[in-house]
C-alpha cells in the first residue's frame, strides 16, 4: 500500500485514513488477508450533510432549514462508492453464525 511522496502514517502529524477501508475491502488486494472472513454488507455513504455542517467544530455552511434537502442529496450519492466519505463494512467469522454458535 503505497502513500503519497514524503507522508505516511509514521511521519505526518495528521493521517486521514478515509481511503483506507476502500483500498482494503474494495479493491481485492487484500483477500489474502482476510481468509477466514466473510463479508456480508458494504454500505457506503457520502455524508455531505455532515461535512457541509462543519463536522464536530466547523461553521455550518447551510441553514438548519435545508438538512431535509441535503439529506436527500446524501441518499443519492450514497449510491456512488466514489463519491462516499464513510464506508460501513460487515463482517462474518467463517464458521460462526450470527447467534454464535458453529
Amino acid at each position: 500500500m503505497g502513500s503519497a511522496p514524503g507522508c505516511s502514517v509514521r511521519d505526518c502529524p495528521y493521517y486521514a485514513a478515509v481511503a483506507n477501508a476502500s483500498r482494503v475491502f474494495g479493491s481485492g488486494d487484500f483477500d489474502d488477508k482476510f481468509r477466514g472472513w466473510r463479508v456480508l454488507e458494504i454500505k457506503y455513504f457520502s455524508a455531505l450533510a455532515y461535512v457541509a455542517s462543519g463536522g464536530f467544530r466547523g461553521p455550518q455552511l447551510y441553514p438548519a432549514a435545508l438538512l431535509p434537502c441535503l439529506n436527500w442529496m446524501d441518499s443519492l450519492l450514497s449510491t456512488v462508492p466514489k463519491l462516499a466519505s464513510r464506508m460501513l463494512v460487515v463482517l462474518e467469522k467463517a464458521g460462526v453464525t450470527a447467534a454464535g454458535a458453529r
